[in-house]
């Protein structure tokens, strides 16, 4: 069984019920790339009761995470990283959340991936994301677009130093555009098929 566990932290009594729960049914326990936990070994006739205790413990629907933290990871960057110039996996869960309410406001019911680091060493692998905000100075990020979700092509630098509070406003007119295409292809192939001038235009508000 798969569980979400955005940005790989665990923490308080969530560490503690799934300490408890490995403890007593004697599960495997491995890390995946995405910074989530695998749950293995699980005998046919302990399935109903492990979902009962990981329901109590916060993880009613494993199976189905929001779809942009499904696959979005940040690097550990301050307080941990001697250079992270600002914020990344504390800043992630905000970062999403701002970026659901807007989907939702402009009526998107798809999934985009995002990375975001503190710095531009990339460790949390921004540079094949669909968004990836890699840090550029306090409460400032490069923006880099058209990565695709499977991580299987590069993204390009659009903006250099984006201020954080203006991720909404930056973004929408091109997500807007992207739905009103029809939203067939994914963000990353939008923004590639849009080429660089007209995606600059966009995030510029033109």
């Amino acid at each position: 069984m798969g569980l979400p566990v955005l940005c790989g932290r665990v923490a308080g009594d969530l560490k503690s019920g799934l300490r408890r729960l490995v403890d007593t049914y004697k599960l495997e326990v491995r890390v995946t790339p995405n910074q989530d936990l695998l749950l293995c070994n699980i005998g046919a006739s302990q399935r109903s009761s492990i979902r009962a205790e990981l329901a109590a413990i916060g993880f009613e629907t494993p199976e189905a995470p929001p779809l942009l933290a499904r696959h979005a990871i940040a690097c550990p960057a301050l307080p941990l990283c001697g250079l992270a110039v600002t914020e990344a996996e504390r800043g992630l869960p905000a970062v999403l959340d701002r970026l659901d309410a807007l989907l939702n406001r402009l009526g998107i019911n798809r999934s985009v991936l995002v990375r975001m680091t503190g710095c531009p060493n990339g460790c949390a692998r921004p540079y094949m994301a669909e968004i990836g905000l890699v840090g550029s100075g306090v409460d400032q990020y490069q923006l880099w677009l058209g990565g695709t979700p499977n991580l299987s092509r590069l993204a390009e630098p659009y903006l250099e130093k984006m201020p954080l509070e203006q991720l909404e406003s930056t973004l929408e007119p091109l997500l807007r555009a992207w739905h009103e295409a029809g939203g067939r292809r994914s963000f990353g192939d939008f923004v590639l098929k849009c080429g660089r001038d007209r995606t600059l235009e966009l995030l510029q508000g033109a």
